[in-house]
């Protein structure tokens, strides 16, 4: 189980290192006994991320949906000679 402490519990060096976003070992007779880090971000949910990879790429022109009609009637050919006769 996880202990739960408040921040204000922690001397000022502790306080100021992890609001600056530094870990803090701590020790005891100079042996580490433990490490305090600031927790990460929340994992962005999936649109967000999707949102974030796309702000750096190429702009879709005025013609995709036009190009996707395209790939959509060629893939939708029938195959010749039919693999069923």
């Amino acid at each position: 189980m996880t202990a739960r402490i408040d921040i204000s519990a922690l001397g000022d060096e502790a306080r100021r290192l992890l609001k600056r976003g530094e870990p803090v070992d701590i020790e005891h007779d100079g042996a580490l006994v433990a490490r305090i880090e600031p927790c990460r971000p929340a994992a962005a949910s999936g649109l967000e991320a999707f949102v974030r990879r796309r702000r750096n790429r190429t702009p879709v022109d005025d013609r995709f949906e036009d190009d996707l009609a395209a790939i959509r009637d060629t893939a939708n050919q029938p195959l010749e000679p039919s693999p069923w006769e």
